[in-house]
Order: structure tokens, then C-alpha cells, then sequence
């Protein structure tokens, strides 16, 4: 997931999907309103501590940390395991040297989605990852506008 298939036709490599006779993927209904990158958005930093707490977040206390989860796919997929989902940690301490952790993963959790910048078509292989990159995207968005999570102006 995450990585495209590629063919060369003429001088362009293009993704199978972008073929002659394939459908091409639909544009991303979430906007990117903070102008966030996976890399970025893993970067971003605690605002308002107080309102890290239920319904919105879960209380994980084996590891110490407030989370976000979201599975993308339907029923069906997550019983054969090919669902996508999304996690976001907020621990209570810093782990790893930073509070907020980012997790995509496919696969039913068994491999990790890992891509660079949002809505990249080249790295979209299919539905489930556009709809992935939008969920992500549409928490991130609703975090940072409810000031639960802010982007650190020094460190991006």
C-alpha cells in the first residue's frame, strides 16, 4: 500500500491506475488546510492539554497515552484483514522524545502505510488509501482547529 505500481508509457511513468482503460482515482474530499505532510504532521506539538480527554480520545493506560484510532474499510475487510487504519497517541510523557505519535498501517495492521505527502497520486494505490489519507487528514484538521494539537512555527 502506498506504493504504486508503475508503467512506462512513452516517456512518462505513470500509475496502473492512470492507464488507458483504468478509472482514475477521484479528488480528495478533505481539504489539506494546514498544508500538512506526513512528516510534518508528526511533528506537531500539545496545545490545550485540557481538552485531551473522552469521548473524542480513548485512555490507553498500559502505555500511558490518550489515542485516536479509525479502521477505513468495511466489515468484510476487517474480517479478511484488509482494512487500513489510523492512530494518533498522545502520551502522557515524552516517548521517543515527543508526545504526539502518528501510526498508518494497512493490511488489518500488519504492515505499515507509508507515504509523503498528502493526496499524492503517484502514491495512492487505490480507494482505501485515498479514504485513509482523508480520515487522517480530517482528525489532524479537527485537532489542530480545536487547539488540541498546533504546529511548532521552529521545528517544521
Amino acid at each position: 500500500m502506498g506504493i504504486v505500481t508503475t508503467k512506462k508509457i512513452g516517456k512518462e511513468i505513470t500509475p496502473i491506475w492512470q492507464e488507458k482503460g483504468k478509472r482514475a482515482m477521484r479528488e480528495a474530499k478533505v481539504l489539506n488546510k494546514y498544508n500538512l505532510t506526513l512528516k510534518t504532521a508528526r511533528k506537531l506539538e500539545v496545545s490545550d492539554e485540557s481538552k485531551i480527554c473522552e469521548p473524542l480520545f480513548w485512555r490507553n493506560n498500559t502505555i500511558n497515552a490518550w489515542c485516536i484510532s479509525r479502521s477505513i474499510g468495511t466489515d468484510v475487510d476487517r474480517k479478511f484483514c484488509n482494512d487500513n487504519e489510523i492512530w494518533i497517541g498522545i502520551y502522557d510523557e515524552p516517548y521517543y522524545r515527543r508526545r504526539v505519535h502518528i501510526h498508518v498501517n494497512c493490511w488489518g495492521g500488519m504492515g505499515k502505510y507509508e507515504f509523503c505527502d498528502f493526496y499524492n497520486y503517484k502514491e495512492i494505490e487505490n480507494e482505501r488509501d485515498l479514504q485513509t489519507q482523508e480520515k487522517l487528514l480530517e482528525v489532524l484538521n479537527m485537532l489542530i482547529d480545536e487547539g488540541i494539537l498546533k504546529i511548532p512555527i521552529n521545528k517544521l
